[in-house]
């Protein structure tokens, strides 16, 4: 029989040069974040970038012939954005080179791109999560914190409509240069397309604009899914799943500055006879303007 021992190791064996890929999540984050180059700056440890996080108020004065009431420009600030370098590295030994049908090399360059994309991702999403004054910090069902949250505290269109309110409240308005956004997990996507309310209402027009990601729109906001929204297993009281939803107005919740961007080079290291493959990417995640970001947090069943 073809499965006996001295047939089968006689058997030709084709390896099919094609690889299947896992499953691999889009980087959906950065299109909701300032971004900017800090350039080649010798010695650069950080870069400031100005901001004002309120409005000044200026008397106004009629009196004739009478000085004006001067007021001092003082809501300037800056925020600081440090250079921090994260490296990576990849070896292939040279007989798995030689003795593989596939482009390992290619291979493992891939994964270190989508890797790093991942990375930063994350690290924009934990940001607006870590947010220290939000506009408002929402709570699913009737919860007032994650301890207090159930099953069955979902997502729904009254907990972003409100969120929403507080965005504009501040005088935040969605625009098609920076629209609103809302980072939500698929536990969330479930909950929202369940709700007839948001259904009806995630239409679009012949020119709409469609972010990577997008399930639709509601109220102004462009709704996002993504894998990298913030996840919690130990709310409830110590064992309810739950997501950190983000709404946020994009272009100014978050900047991320670039001090080196993703660097992707390979050498062939005769000692160890292996081929070494580097990447190097240097950038700073911060928030920028906190009342620009609403935090929903909610289980997810």
């Amino acid at each position: 029989t073809t499965s006996s021992t001295g047939i089968s190791n006689v058997q030709k064996t084709i390896i099919l040069k094609d690889i299947l890929k896992a499953a691999q999540e889009r980087a959906y984050f950065l299109d909701a974040v300032y971004q900017s180059d800090a350039g080649i700056r010798e010695n650069t440890k950080t870069v400031k970038l100005p901001l004002f996080t309120s409005n000044l108020s200026f008397t106004e004065f009629t009196t004739e012939a009478t000085d004006r009431t001067w007021t001092e420009i003082t809501n300037l600030s800056t925020k600081d954005f440090t250079y921090s370098l994260k490296k990576y590295g990849a070896i292939i030994s040279k007989d798995v080179q030689k003795t593989t049908c596939v482009d390992v090399v290619k291979h493992a360059k891939e994964q270190l791109v989508y890797h790093v994309s991942q990375a930063i991702d994350s690290a924009i999403a934990s940001a607006l999560e870590g947010a220290s004054s939000p506009a408002a910090t929402l709570y699913g069902g009737d919860a007032t914190s994650t301890s207090t949250l159930s099953s069955g505290d979902v997502l729904t269109t009254q907990l972003v409509s409100k969120g929403i309110r507080y965005l504009k409240a501040n005088g935040w308005q969605s625009t098609p240069d920076a629209p609103f956004m809302l980072f939500i997990a698929p536990e969330q996507e479930q909950a929202l397309r369940d709700d007839p309310q948001f259904s009806n209402a995630a239409e679009y027009g012949g020119r709409e604009v469609v972010l990577n990601g997008e399930i639709g729109k509601y109220m102004g906001a462009k709704v996002v899914v993504s894998n990298n929204v913030p996840a919690h297993t130990d709310w409830g009281g110590g064992s309810l799943a739950g997501h950190s939803c983000l709404l946020v107005k994009s272009r100014v919740c978050a900047g991320l500055v670039w001090f080196e961007r993703p660097t992707l080079q390979a050498e062939y290291d005769m000692n160890k006879a292996a081929t070494k493959i580097y990447m190097d990417v240097a950038y700073s995640v911060q928030t920028l303007q906190e009342n620009a970001i609403v935090v929903i947090k909610v289980s997810d069943a």
